[in-house]
């Protein structure tokens, strides 16, 4: 139905604090939609996400579906300082979100949403698009297309997988996370963008561009009309102290309205900071 949308998130208890920044713009640009929600993720302790939970059923009546995965899984693959295992989940959607669910749209946690979504409830793959496993944003850097072809891949256009609407059914049908995880493990150490490149390694050849406003990201300054998804692309994030992104401000529009609207960048970059010199120290040491 054109006023139902599902949105799948992944999450680790690093970005629960921008994961509710993610759905309160989504949920307070969107008061016309019924939305699901569901969260998958690797939490050691459910109850640090009550905070969330709590304050989304309150404020918007939406009740959080929790999904929990194992957290050994993807721990030989490629983490770096802004990228967790979290980041591969998405490549198990089909095994993890229930069979009656067949489409719905991926979102990141790095995101805010500024306007309606409407627009992915009424794509309809069954009557036009049976042909696509998912839509997304094509990003138009050759360099990434050269890239996967010297690997032995024939794809001549490349995606961000920040944003994306599934044929989940489709995804069933092609037993896509069997041949996502083989190609993962293979490739493991080529990997650049992470599960974004083990994506379009398998779906090279099916998938359907969306609007460049629907996953505006790698912004350098304002686009003339205010993007409807801001993807704060990159390792520098809004939530980072000095950050100098665009549109960095809208991120703490909704910070305001979540319970941790007392967020402080700049004590946050600070500890940050430490913390990897003390990761960058101990490592020295076990080199040694």
């Amino acid at each position: 139905m054109e006023n139902q949308l599902n949105i799948f998130f992944t999450i680790d208890e690093n970005y629960i604090q921008h994961f509710t920044v993610t759905l309160t713009s989504i949920l307070e640009n969107n008061k016309d939609l019924s939305i699901r929600v569901f969260v998958i993720h690797d939490l050691k302790k459910i109850s640090i996400l009550n905070r969330a939970s709590n304050f989304i059923k309150k404020r918007y009546g939406v009740t959080l579906e929790l999904y929990s995965l194992n957290p050994k899984l993807f721990e030989e693959f490629k983490i770096t300082d802004h990228v967790s295992k979290a980041t591969y989940f998405r490549l198990l959607l089909t095994e993890i979100i229930p069979n009656d669910v067949n489409y719905g749209l991926f979102i990141d946690s790095d995101i805010v949403v500024t306007g309606p979504l409407r627009y992915f409830s009424q794509i309809n793959f069954d009557n036009s698009c049976n042909s696509n496993s998912l839509f997304a944003v094509k990003d138009d850097d050759i360099v990434n297309v050269k890239r996967l072809n010297s690997l032995g891949f024939e794809t001549m256009k490349y995606f961000n997988a920040g944003v994306m609407y599934i044929n989940l059914k489709a995804w069933r049908n092609e037993k896509a996370p069997q041949h996502l995880i083989q190609i993962a493990e293979e490739f493991k150490q080529e990997l650049l963008w992470w599960d974004q490149d083990v994506l379009n390694m398998f779906f090279y050849d099916k998938w359907s561009p969306l609007p460049f406003v629907y996953n505006a990201f790698a912004l350098q300054e304002k686009m003339p009309n205010l993007p409807v998804v801001i993807h704060y692309t990159g390792s520098f994030k809004p939530w980072d102290y000095n950050n100098n992104h665009p549109y960095r401000y809208l991120y703490f529009k909704y910070l305001k309205i979540t319970p941790y609207k007392f967020y402080n960048p700049f004590f946050y970059t600070y500890k940050k900071r430490i913390v990897g010199k003390i990761k960058k120290i101990f490592n020295v040491k076990n080199k040694q």
